[in-house]
């Protein structure tokens, strides 16, 4: 259980903090080879009108039930899915994380579920085939520029979908209204805590 602890601790502690990363906007300073990279990618986005942030992976969508995800996962040998040895389940939040290691392109996978809704699909990929322009050039190409961009993390979003791609080479598909839900949700919790430490306290 503390290992099912730690992981859902990982990939949802990447997910809620990943605002973190994105509080300033790059800099020409930041080096050159940044402003290289940008140079290159940014008359490749603009042939073509930007397609809209995808809220599917392969066979995976945003908002899938347990179920279907894992039989998703169960005809698709790029994820390596093990079956139910892949399932935690943490206890204190009744939340479900699915956790598998692929065997090539992808190198780790997680599945983060609100309601029993898949709301975030992670992906580890293998950087020993698999590089980081590789993969922004084919984002710029297809979604456009970044709406946010630093020198750990671009972000593509729209209404509903978060598409985010991480250094060294992390890729995460979010669902905004959901994520949304649980930071309020941790907000009220954390107001909830202190009001009723204030009454202990006052009880004296």
């Amino acid at each position: 259980m503390n290992y099912a602890k730690n992981c859902m601790a990982l990939a949802l502690g990447g997910v809620l903090h990943m605002q973190s990363y994105l509080c300033s906007s790059p800099s020409p300073s930041r080096g050159a080879g940044g402003a290289r990279m940008l140079a290159t990618v940014t008359p490749l986005s603009q042939t073509h009108s930007p397609e809209k942030i995808p809220a599917v992976y392969r066979a995976l969508s945003l908002g899938m039930g347990v179920t279907e995800v894992k039989e998703a996962l169960k005809k698709d040998s790029i994820f390596g899915y093990r079956g139910e040895r892949d399932v935690s389940l943490l206890m204190s939040e009744n939340r479900i994380l699915i956790e598998t290691t692929g065997p090539h392109f992808i190198a780790r996978s997680w599945f983060q579920f609100y309601r029993d809704r898949l709301y975030a699909m992670t992906f580890k990929l293998n950087t020993d085939a698999i590089d980081y322009y590789s993969v922004y050039e084919n984002l710029c190409k297809k979604y456009g520029e970044p709406h946010k961009l630093s020198p750990r993390v671009a972000l593509w979003e729209d209404a509903s979908t978060r598409l985010v791609l991480e250094r060294p080479l992390i890729i995460k598909y979010i669902d905004i209204r959901a994520f949304n839900e649980q930071l309020s949700a941790r907000d009220t919790q954390k107001s909830n805590a202190e009001k009723d430490r204030k009454r202990f306290v006052q009880g004296f």
